[in-house]
């Protein structure tokens, strides 16, 4: 879509760069700038499903949503440092707890800023950048000269940092742009990125949640899964510590009590199946590597229990498993206790 096509048609043109009613002058020049860049980004956004705003085109990618938000964050840190006089790098606990993930991007971020829709990027985008205009229409043309001569890269004014606002947002866009034209339903044929050797972000995403709610969860557990943490390893130890920070936010607890609870059924039920005889499993949409579910099923009682695995992209569609529990049989003893138990 084009940006022209989102003008009001009483608002000042986007393309005329100048003073904006309501600014001073040389800050109308910038808010102009500002406005021009996020009307250009907002309009490649259009349609765009979870799925695409998840994507990534390799395994060490940002996708769209968290370079979004990493957009949103920007508008925070430097609202913070040239609004309210906070030194980069000074932020308070709750600015680093809410916005740390988003500005540092990274593997924290990949596996958190996963599942939402557009329209909660959108509102994210829109708050912070209403901050920002807001705290702008206040000030005046000295105050965006005002150099800080303690700034890293050297002496720096108000001016240039919200200018690499903008051109921060612009580098972002070429990105954004590059992930569109890769993007699955862009092709002739899905190239959708399943690496050897490397967990899809749906397996890892889930896998995160359950241990997470291990962790941190009060006591009764929903779905008490002892191979949760062991599973992440030493390679997602950060990942799972940094899921603190969030913990309690709606989506975060909507989604972790979402999947937790998806399981907790999906594996009463196979270990009731098993019970009464059931000896084949299909698992779809696997992965590349085993899901938590699958290893969980270790965990049945002593019987033998062959598993289908069905897999996005293989050529051998089907892998089967056949898992051997020893001693353990935690699920089936869980299970029964739980369904015998008054409580349960």
């Amino acid at each position: 879509m084009s940006i022209f096509a989102q003008q009001d048609a009483v608002a000042e043109p986007l393309s005329v760069f100048g003073p904006r009613n309501g600014y001073s002058t040389q800050i109308g020049f910038l808010v102009s700038q500002l406005k021009w860049m996020r009307a250009v980004v907002l309009s490649r956004l259009q349609n765009l499903s979870v799925e695409e705003l998840d994507w990534l085109p390799h395994p060490d990618a940002n996708s769209i949503g968290a370079l979004l938000m990493h957009l949103a964050a920007a508008d925070v840190y430097y609202g913070l440092d040239t609004f309210d006089g906070v030194p980069w790098g000074r932020f308070s606990y709750e600015a680093r707890k809410k916005w740390g993930v988003a500005i540092n991007l990274g593997q924290t971020a990949r596996v958190r800023y996963k599942g939402f829709d557009l329209q909660y990027y959108i509102s994210h985008l829109s708050e912070t950048r209403e901050h920002t205009l807001s705290e702008l229409s206040k000030r005046d043309d000295e105050w965006l000269m005002a150099i800080d001569p303690s700034w890293s890269w050297g002496a720096t004014n108000n001016l240039c940092k919200w200018f690499h606002v903008c051109e921060h947002e612009s580098h972002h866009l070429g990105q954004i742009d590059l992930i569109l034209k890769q993007l699955p339903g862009q092709q002739s044929r899905d190239k959708r990125s399943l690496h050897k050797g490397q967990a899809s972000r749906t397996a890892l995403g889930v896998a995160l949640r359950r241990a997470t709610h291990q962790v941190y969860d009060a006591s009764p557990l929903v779905l008490n899964d002892p191979v949760a943490v062991p599973l992440l390893g030493s390679r997602y130890a950060k990942v799972l510590a940094d899921s603190e920070e969030d913990l309690y936010e709606d989506s975060s607890r909507m989604m972790r009590a979402w999947l937790v609870a998806r399981s907790r059924f999906a594996e009463d039920h196979l270990a009731r199946a098993v019970e009464g005889g059931v000896r084949q499993y299909v698992l779809l949409g696997a992965g590349s590597t085993p899901s938590a579910s699958g290893i969980r099923t270790q965990g049945l009682r002593s019987t033998r229990l062959t598993i289908l695995r069905r897999s996005h992209g293989r050529k051998s569609w089907l892998k089967r498993v056949e898992l051997w529990s020893r001693s353990l049989f935690t699920l089936w003893q869980w299970t029964s206790k739980r369904r015998s138990s008054p409580n349960g």
